[in-house]
């Protein structure tokens, strides 16, 4: 911003200016009055120069040359002289020059003045980021045009003709440059724009509109940098830069030596305390040198005392293999007594089983001999039990014998009867006409029916209709959890935040609509990107509240306890009715235009309320693209409408109110977010009232089916009561003969009985015979029983005898078998002790002569060496010889000797 004044001589004041605040604008104008006069005095400064070097000039020919009297004279290097835009945002083409100092352009919001900053960054090789604006330079490319072009004219006060840069932007990825006509590259146009110390990206040089709150955010030390770079000499910032470097150098150094010195005096501390412990560190010396004697002479002790266990070992190993010899002898003499015991035992054990076998069969002879008896018994009684079975049937069958004669005594008289009183023929002529009524009554039925089951098949098409209809219906109201999804992807807190609503709505007292992106419906989804370009994306996720009272509830409950950032808006008192448009749209066919914007959508009526009063809802045409040719007619006769809509474009239109010039500005409507999916209202209402029909007609039909089913009720009664009086006149024409066949019947079963009668004094006699013969046998079979049963007795007191000879052998046997089991135990510990022995002779043996090889390594002796030689030529046999003979003396002394040595003051070795 600062550098347009210096270089480009260039101001650009918005309205939005004033948005900027207070601080900025403070900034900005002590910021700006200091660049002024810093201005003056380097032109004065390069005008100086200029004429020195002029002076040169004429004495060499190496210096460059200047043109004072070049018409634009008062213009520094790189000052703007000149800037072209054609198609570039708002102009079609433009084309203007500045002065040499203070250019300031002023206008109304819409005219274009931002848009001249947004070309200067361009034109100059600057980036889309530092404009905060689009982040793609086609963005600036003018709607309908192909291409935008940019010229900037610099002033070159070394040359006739000044430095001209042109910047071409098409839709493709890359642009064309020039320089003073010359196709040239970016790189080029940056490296020219550097050396005319151009920073289109350092805010203290150039500052757009949108980047004004970041330059009132920086510091005091950026600001300064920043200016240094862009009004001082070349080499100031990079000596300012130094300076910093060199300062922190100098702390560092500062901070090391006081170190050092604190370090020195800790040291020549130390050294003091050193000289007073010097004597301490000789006196303890010494006693640590009598610690190593008595050390020296304790592996010495620890190697007799050793010994002396080695040689008690050996000789306990001795003695107990000495006695484990004597046991081994007295354990074999009881192992034979033990095989002879066991021998016996074996022998009456094997007697004694086989008679047990033998007993065990013939007591199984005897049990099959007793059940063959048993059976024998049992078919006596079958025998009787077979013989009152034919007396007992011969009983009932003459019982049976006297029932029937008597039906058939009954039988015959019915007969008799039925005969004096039956006229079969109007039997007959009564069945002809029953036949008759029954197959008119079915033909009828045959009809209802039919109608019934096409009634019925009517009926269950319209059920699956409804049910069709329901699903559709469903499907088209589960737009609002995609939409509630939707939300969750575009701003979670908001989605969060509603998911609350719905669980706590009991804790307000009016009504707190969900947002606007779940509660407002697009009715066409082909209008949904009109709708979301007019609504900005703040107010689409704001909850909307009726009454003030909730609206604070809300908001704390939303900050404080759940720390959750939404937005929320408070609905306006006036009804929605009361928001009418300036005309009705048909005062506004003629162009094109169809329904007003508030028409396109559904929402609550709060919500509605809201949007008309900010977003003139209500006012907002929206038309066809028939509106693309119409646009000047519009601006010339509808200058009440600023806004308006065609199915792809939003048309803006400026007024200024300083004079007649109208802007008009063209944006593409970019696809829906937010509501990518609608609900299709119209088709809803249409399944709606389609269900509606389908159920009264449903209710027509089934009143007709249950009048059908009442006539096909008694119809079935009709025929129920027809096929009665045909029984019973086929039951009166069927008797006659019903009596015959039974008659008839009767007669052949009392033959049959007649035949059936029983011999009773055969069968008598021949009962006697077989219980003779069966008698006989279980006599025979008695005496066998006897016979074995004797001699199984005889058995088992031999097996007796043998049993009491077996357990008196077996409780000398078990006396011997614990007498040699104590006997294997004894001579097993023996020989486990001897073993042990065994091992501990040996271990002491090698811990003996390990002990000698550590006492003379103490030492310091080899292993020929004598010890009392040694110890004499280092001087300390006699400390030796008069150490200590006992290890726990020995041990205390080294403990004494180690407490005061450590009792001493410690010394720092180091």
């Amino acid at each position: 911003f600062f550098r347009l004044i210096l270089y480009f001589n260039v101001t650009v004041i918005d309205r939005g200016f004033i948005s900027w605040g207070k601080k900025a604008i403070a900034q900005i104008v002590k910021v700006t009055t200091y660049c002024i006069f810093e201005s003056v005095n380097k032109m004065d400064q390069q005008k100086r120069k200029a004429s020195a070097e002029s002076d040169e000039s004429s004495r060499s020919n190496k210096s460059r040359t200047i043109f004072p009297t070049k018409e634009g004279a008062g213009f520094v290097e790189g000052s703007i002289v000149r800037i072209k835009l054609i198609k570039f945002l708002t102009y079609d083409e433009v084309e203007f020059r500045t002065g040499p100092y203070l250019n300031v352009i002023i206008g109304p919001n819409g005219t274009g003045k931002s848009a001249i900053v947004c070309a200067i960054c361009l034109g100059l090789a600057g980036k889309t980021s530092w404009l905060g604006r689009a982040t793609d330079p086609k963005d600036f490319i003018k709607y309908g045009a192909q291409s935008a072009k940019t010229e900037i004219e610099l002033f070159n006060p070394f040359d006739e003709c000044n430095y001209v840069i042109a910047r071409e932007i098409s839709h493709g990825k890359s642009s064309h440059w020039w320089i003073n006509n010359r196709t040239t590259t970016q790189k080029a146009v940056e490296e020219l724009v550097a050396k005319l110390n151009i920073q289109v990206g350092n805010l203290c040089q150039f500052l757009p509109q949108e980047k004004v709150a970041e330059f009132a955010r920086m510091t005091m030390q950026e600001l300064l940098e920043n200016t240094e770079k862009s009004v001082c000499r070349d080499d100031m910032y990079e000596n300012h830069q130094r300076l910093k470097t060199a300062r922190r150098e100098a702390r560092t150094m500062e901070e090391d030596l006081k170190s050092l010195e604190e370090e020195l005096d800790q040291k020549r501390q130390k050294n003091i305390r050193l000289e007073e412990d010097v004597k301490s560190y000789n006196d303890r010396k010494k006693f640590l040198e009598k610690v190593e004697v008595l050390k020296m002479k304790k592996p010495w002790l620890e190697s007799g005392l050793l010994k002396e266990q080695y040689e008690r070992a050996k000789e306990e190993r001795d003695r107990k293999f000495d006695e484990l010899k004597r046991e081994k002898k007295q354990t074999e003499e009881i192992q034979r007594k033990h095989n002879g015991l066991k021998e016996k035992k074996e022998n009456i054990e094997k007697e004694t089983r086989q008679m047990s076998k033998t007993i065990l069969s013939k007591t199984k002879d005897v049990e099959e001999h007793r059940a063959i008896l048993g059976n024998m018994t049992e078919k006596i009684e079958q025998e009787k039990n077979e013989f009152n079975s034919k007396l007992k049937e011969e009983e009932t069958r003459k019982k049976k014998l006297g029932a029937l004669q008597k039906e058939l005594a009954s039988l015959e008289q019915q007969l008799v009867d039925i005969s004096s009183s039956s006229d079969e023929h109007e039997i007959t002529q009564n069945l002809d006409r029953v036949a008759k009524d029954l197959r008119d009554v079915n033909l009828q039925m045959t009809n209802v029916q039919t109608q019934g089951e096409q009634l019925f098949k009517e009926i269950n098409n319209i059920k699956a209709e409804i049910r069709a209809n329901e699903t559709r219906l469903r499907e088209i109201r589960n737009v609002n959890n995609r939409r509630l999804e939707i939300l969750r992807t575009l701003h979670q807190h908001t989605y969060d935040a509603v998911l609350w609503l719905r669980e706590n709505k009991d804790q307000f007292k009016g009504t707190i609509h969900e947002p606007l992106i779940i509660c407002l419906n697009v009715t066409n989804p082909a209008d949904a990107k009109l709708v979301e370009s007019h609504i900005s994306f703040n107010d689409l996720k704001s909850f909307v509240c009726e009454d003030p009272d909730d609206l604070d509830l809300f908001m704390r409950k939303m900050k404080n306890e759940l720390r959750l950032r939404v937005n929320a808006i408070r609905a306006p008192p006036q009804p929605a009715s009361s928001f009418k448009p300036q005309y009705p749209i048909s005062h506004y066919k003629k162009y094109g235009f169809q329904r007003y914007m508030q028409q396109l959508f559904t929402c609550p009526e709060p919500v509605m309320r809201y949007l008309c009063l900010m977003y003139n809802v209500h006012r907002i045409p929206v038309g066809s693209r028939d509106i693309k040719n119409n646009t000047e007619r519009i601006s010339a006769e509808c200058q009440e409408l600023n806004t308006y809509y065609a199915p792809d474009v939003q048309y803006s239109v400026k007024r200024s109110k300083y004079s007649d010039n109208v802007s008009h500005r063209n944006t593409a409507l970019k696809e829906p977010r937010a509501f990518t999916d609608s609900i299709n209202v119209e088709r809803e209402q249409e399944l709606t009232n389609q269900n509606k029909e389908f159920s009264l007609h449903q209710q027509a039909k089934e009143e007709e089916y249950k009048v059908l089913q009442e006539e096909s009720d008694k119809l079935v009664k009709e025929i129920n009561d027809l096929r009665e009086q045909k029984r019973s006149l086929m039951k009166r024409k069927d008797q006659r003969k019903g009596l015959e066949t039974h008659i008839k019947t009767k007669k052949q079963k009392i033959e049959f009985i007649n035949s059936e009668e029983l011999n009773v004094q055969e069968e008598r006699d021949r009962l006697h015979v077989q219980l003779k013969v069966i008698v006989k046998e279980k006599l025979k079979l008695f005496r066998k029983i006897k016979c074995l049963s004797a001699e199984c007795v005889s058995l088992a007191k031999v097996r007796v005898e043998r049993s009491l000879q077996l357990a008196e052998c077996s409780a000398v046997f078990y006396t011997a078998d614990a007498e040699l089991q104590k006997a294997r135990h004894k001579f097993e510990g023996l020989e486990r002790e001897v073993r042990e022995l065994k091992d501990h002779v040996k271990d002491t043996k090698e811990q003996t002569e390990a002990k000698l090889r550590e006492a003379k390594q103490a030492a310091g002796i080899g292993p020929n060496d004598e010890l009392e030689e040694k110890l004499v030529e280092r001087g300390v046999w006699e400390d030796f010889q008069n150490a200590p003979q006992r290890l726990q003396d020995l041990e205390n002394e080294i403990y004494s000797m180690q407490a005061r040595a450590e009792a001493m003051f410690m010394v720092d070795e180091e």
